[in-house]
């Protein structure tokens, strides 16, 4: 309690009102934008289990240079990250549909069990409940650039943990519900997450990337095989995409791939 006592006394009293302030009429900002946004929230369908792993973003739990005042805040935010963890681990997020963090874990300052843990606010290190909730942001903003997802909304730290994805300028803030994490899919996705005793992991399957290797092989008949080969294979290959892809959007793939590539849509 007296190291929460020393990071507590020195954010600035008057600072933590004005902060207080600023944040309560953001908060009232954005609630009222994401009553006409068309943002989902999004269940465990079991329908995309099979689907292979497109991206990975692992993550130390622990910091090596944390002081002993900072220690048992991080102790706080493992815990805040298994509960959070709880609420994503195997959402199935639709095709072309928003993925929004706060819309899923809701607000962590009332009732849902989250204890104090570390936030960086203004560029410092201060104690607060729901804390170190930005490592699972951070991983997921990583996990969504490696898959190449469209990032909707991001926001940057204020400060750079040392050893922390910030270091990559490859982290997403969040603070709720006006600082959000939102990105999307032309595919269907599902997160899983998992937390050992000493990392986070985030991992997302799709047929993302199945759809870029079918277009690498068709180039390459394109390119290397007559118009009635490529047409053939085209044929077969967008037939046996994952059924979770609507079939117009096969058809699309396989129109457009082969008249880009000038191939005739003729078999004779």
């Amino acid at each position: 309690m007296t190291s929460l006592k020393i990071l507590t006394e020195k954010h600035n009293l008057l600072r933590e009102t004005k902060f207080q302030l600023k944040s309560f009429l953001l908060i009232i900002r954005r609630q009222i934008q994401n009553t006409f946004a068309n943002t989902k929230k999004f269940s465990d369908k079991g329908q995309l289990k099979a689907l292979p792993i497109i991206s990975v973003s692992e993550s130390n739990l622990w910091n090596i240079d944390d002081n002993e005042q900072n220690w048992i805040l991080t102790a706080g935010k493992v815990q805040n990250l298994r509960l959070a963890a709880k609420r994503l681990n195997g959402i199935e997020v639709e095709a072309n549909k928003p993925f929004s963090l706060w819309k899923h874990l809701g607000n962590p300052n009332i009732g849902q069990g989250y204890v104090i843990g570390r936030e960086i606010r203004e560029g410092c290190i201060v104690p607060t409940i729901a804390g170190g909730l930005c490592q699972l942001s951070n991983a997921l903003y990583d996990a969504a650039l490696k898959a190449n997802f469209e990032i909707i909304e991001r926001h940057r730290h204020t400060k750079v943990i040392k050893g922390s994805l910030a270091e990559q300028d490859r982290d997403a803030t969040v603070k709720w519900n006006y600082v959000d994490l939102r990105f999307k899919s032309t595919c269907s996705f599902r997160i899983e997450i998992d937390i050992t005793t000493d990392k986070l992991i985030v991992k997302f399957r799709s047929s993302e990337k199945i759809i870029l290797l079918l277009l690498q092989t068709l180039m390459f008949y394109c390119n290397h095989q007559n118009s009635t080969t490529a047409y053939r294979v085209a044929t077969l290959s967008v037939s046996n995409i994952p059924t979770e892809l609507p079939s117009n959007k096969k058809e699309q793939l396989q129109l457009s791939f082969l008249t880009t590539n000038g191939v005739s849509m003729t078999t004779t």
